[in-house]
């Protein structure tokens, strides 16, 4: 599909898709099927699709990743809530994130300083990509993010209680503005831009 939304193909039929990731180096489409219990990978014209995790998977909610270290990451939000991670190649599945979390429902990734970012609850929370050195976003009260992204020093997210979207530093959690507000909830949000897709 052109970013125009013209162009539109079914490269597969899943299920229940939830979340969807692009390896924009390997030319990879990834996605997880809730009702599969599973996260899928293909190429980006949907030719080799193969299951990548089919272990230890309740929900999973979101994926991002992260090309150039090869791994992906995923949240499982209900039963056992995680955040996990493998190697794109399926390879090396392990858990970054167990422990004081209780409802992960969001992810995205800081390439330039090596970070994960979650939405758990009423918060966000950030950490090393190896779950270690975990901090809280302050100043932050935001019970129903749907979804988040980075962009330079500010992370957005979309708030499905209050249908709007926000930023906020991304760090501090200084600056926090409400920059739409809509009549439905905005389900994802994507950042289009060289700093979120590195070489």
């Amino acid at each position: 599909m052109c970013l125009n939304g013209s162009d539109i193909k079914v490269v597969h039929n899943t299920a229940v898709p939830n979340a969807l990731a692009v390896d924009w180096i390997g030319k990879n489409l990834y996605w997880s099927d809730t009702e599969k219990r599973i996260i899928e990978v293909s190429k980006l014209n949907g030719l080799y699709p193969t299951i990548l995790v089919s272990k230890r998977l309740k929900f999973p909610r979101d994926l991002s990743l992260d090309p150039r270290a090869g791994y992906l990451y995923w949240i499982d939000c209900c039963e056992y809530p995680h955040i996990g991670r493998v190697g794109m190649d399926g390879t090396n599945q392990s858990v970054v994130i167990e422990t004081k979390i209780s409802r992960p429902m969001a992810l995205t990734i800081d390439y330039v300083n090596h970070r994960l970012y979650w939405a758990d609850e009423n918060h966000i929370e950030f950490s090393n990509m190896d779950g270690s050195h975990r901090h809280k976003v302050p100043n932050q009260d935001i019970p129903g993010v749907i979804a988040l992204t980075l962009f330079e020093d500010y992370i957005y997210w979309t708030d499905g209680k209050t249908k709007s979207l926000s930023r906020a530093h991304k760090t501090s959690g200084a600056d926090r503005l409400s920059l739409i507000n809509s009549w439905h909830a905005i389900t994802d949000i994507q950042v289009y831009h060289s700093y979120r897709q590195p070489d």
